[in-house]
């Protein structure tokens, strides 16, 4: 009885304890956190240049910052081709292979006006990665 009664008072892990964890203790753990903050990267970065509708975006928040995040949205076929993507990027990074995906966002078929490059390094099969942008 003691012992249900301790494990109805434990509290919840919270949204964001859940989406960027206190300490990384394992492969796993740091897999998925670079999983997380590719997939958090590219959808704001697609959010924030309004390339898709808000239909495809989900939203979680992390203190009192919103995110939106991509999800599958069949009735945008770009964003659907982006989330797919990133799945892809998310096998790749798995097996190791991944070592480099760009994103990069034209004005017309012939200009780029912005590339993200998010880098990664398996360090003890340990993924990290870089982010730089260049704007023009």
């Amino acid at each position: 009885m003691a012992a249900q009664q301790l494990l109805k008072q434990r509290k919840k892990p919270s949204k964001e304890a859940v989406l960027f964890p206190e300490s990384i203790t394992t492969e796993q753990q740091s897999l998925v956190l670079v999983k997380r903050l590719l997939a958090i990267s590219m959808s704001c970065i697609t959010y924030m240049r309004g390339l898709f509708p808000e239909s495809s975006y989900g939203t979680r928040y992390l203190d009192d910052l919103c995110l939106k995040i991509l999800r599958e949205d069949k009735s945008c076929l770009g964003s659907l081709q982006i989330v797919k993507w990133i799945q892809g990027c998310f096998d790749a990074l798995e097996k190791q292979y991944l070592h480099v995906a760009v994103l990069a966002i034209y004005t017309n078929p012939e200009t780029v006006t912005e590339m993200y490059q998010f880098k990664f390094k398996y360090k003890k099969k340990v993924p990290q990665m870089d982010i730089s942008s260049c704007h023009w």
